[in-house]
């Protein structure tokens, strides 16, 4: 049963942050790859598996921004013999007269392409291989792909190289803050008024032969605007558009409160063919952005008023909602879905404030690849959201008067941030918890969640051995993800509610 029917409106401030925030209070660091290159220079992303020793000059000085600048210095003969590999790979790739591809030698090569480029191609391999043993040598943990900044010499070969380095969370004493959990309860009003919603939904209209009174279904036509355009602004907001309201229902949630709350109720007491001139005043944090501040005079016209006649509360129509065996069936069932429903509600943003007081209490370090990461998912997630309502980026920052690097310094950026460091201290509580995955919990999971994938009609063109490989090891990922994410804030609201004690936990999914 839907008890609440959600509107498409534009996405405003306070939705992208929601957008960063949604299903997304826990780890999604485990998730994240390598950076994309910046142009010009080079990145490479290494994960050393071993810890062994490197014997390199190096030079590693840790910068303010959580970045390692390491300055490494090779032997001259290293760079001589990737001189030769370099002639050998230009050798292979250039048509060279009198020589079979990749049989001409070193001097000729470099007679015909020159030291520089032989050079080159060298430092390209040489990096290649070499970046690892840099990283190890420096004892650097990366976190995402490093750059090669700049060739100080090549005699002898001496490069700097910029690195990201890993995140670090120094949690704060999570395990003491204490939080009131009391969800409201259920009120027989919020019963009673879903009901009557239900009822309104198979409801015949009537015409009332009265002037409007609360509860009625108007009929208006309604033009709207502005009162004073800035220049070159189309002041018409609206024009002789035809619509209807239903007096009382101010919930823009399902639709009600349009073009502005208490709209409706201006219409109490006009008859058919009665016209009324009203005027309002949007506010700044409005849902219509390109509304925001401005004042708007509508003109509307009256074309019918009805009264809602109801079906009776019977047999026939709890029948007709669902399969119900009386009307007090039906109540119990719509107060237990109001209740899980104000219950995810109060959780959400329950642990939301825990989650932030913690990382208020905490100390977060990251290097600036990783919010760059979070900006790019964030918005292609805002871009598919718009998509789906039929707009572009384009048409949403020219509706709210934003160019794109403005919007993204003043909203992605702080809801990146504020993302990132939730999910790094997130995993960090996960790690000082103990918290750890069940295997068979994840396996039964997948399996159903593919067995699901199977009834749908089209899959059987993805339904391959490659095809099925790939998306069960995307859902096992994905599936592991939430799971661990669930746990952690599972964890976090016993330990905020008091209903557990200080001491870690075993595991919360075993």
């Amino acid at each position: 049963m839907t008890l609440v029917a959600l509107t498409l409106i534009i996405p405003t401030r306070g939705e992208v942050l929601e957008l960063a925030d949604r299903h997304d209070l826990g780890s999604c660091v485990a998730r994240r790859e390598g950076s994309s290159p910046s142009f010009p220079t080079r990145q490479f992303s290494v994960n050393p598996k071993e810890k062994r020793k490197i014997a390199l000059k190096t030079e590693k000085t840790l910068r303010d921004d959580h970045q390692a600048e390491i300055i490494v210095e090779f032997e001259q003969d290293e760079l001589q013999q990737y001189k030769k590999r370099a002639a050998r790979m230009i050798a292979k790739q250039a048509k060279v007269p009198g020589f079979r591809p990749g049989k001409a030698p070193y001097d000729v090569i470099e007679r015909l392409y020159g030291d520089d480029a032989i050079k080159q191609q060298a430092v390209e391999i040489m990096v290649d291989e070499k970046y690892s043993d840099v990283l190890t040598a420096a004892e650097v943990e990366p976190a995402a792909a490093g750059k090669l900044e700049e060739i100080i010499s090549t005699e002898p070969p001496k490069f700097k190289f910029l690195v990201p380095l890993t995140p670090v969370v120094e949690l704060g004493d999570y395990k003491a803050i204490r939080k009131d959990y009391s969800p409201e309860p259920v009120s027989e009003d919020e019963v009673e008024q879903v009901i009557t919603n239900m009822r309104k939904s198979f409801a015949t209209a009537e015409p009332a032969n009265r002037p409007a009174e609360n509860g009625d279904l108007v009929y208006i036509k309604i033009s709207g605007n502005l009162t004073d355009p800035a220049e070159g602004e189309d002041p018409q907001i609206i024009k002789d558009s035809a619509t209807q309201v239903v007096i009382g229902d101010n919930d823009p949630r399902s639709g009600g409160g349009w073009p502005f709350p208490g709209f409706a109720e201006q219409l109490i007491g006009l008859s058919e063919g009665e016209e009324k001139s009203l005027q309002h005043t949007y506010e700044e944090d409005s849902p219509y952005k390109n509304l925001s501040g401005k004042t708007v005079e509508y003109q509307v016209t009256v074309q019918s008023v009805k009264y809602l006649k109801l079906p009776e509360l019977d047999e026939k129509f709890i029948k007709m909602i669902g399969n119900y065996e009386s009307v007090e069936d039906m109540r119990a069932a719509i107060r237990a879905d109001l209740e899980a429903h104000y219950k995810e509600e109060f959780d959400d943003k329950y642990l939301s404030d825990v989650v932030d007081e913690i990382v208020r209490s905490s100390t977060v370090k990251y290097p600036p690849q990783l919010v760059d990461e979070e900006i790019k998912t964030i918005l292609d997630k805002f871009n598919a959201d718009l998509a789906e309502q039929r707009m572009d980026m384009d048409t949403y920052l020219k509706v709210r008067n934003l160019d794109k690097a403005q919007f993204i310094e003043s909203e992605i950026r702080p809801a990146a941030q504020r993302r990132l460091e939730r999910s790094l201290v997130m995993d960090q509580v996960g790690k000082s918890e103990n918290i750890k995955l069940d295997e068979a919990e994840l396996q039964n999971s997948v399996t159903k969640t593919l067995e699901i994938l199977r009834q749908r009609p089209d899959f059987k063109k993805f339904n391959n051995k490659r095809n099925l490989q790939s998306i069960t090891n995307s859902i096992t990922v994905d599936t592991a993800w939430h799971m661990l994410n669930q746990s952690i804030l599972n964890r976090i609201k016993d330990i905020s509610t008091g209903k557990v004690e200080s001491e870690p936990a075993q595991s919360e999914t075993e």
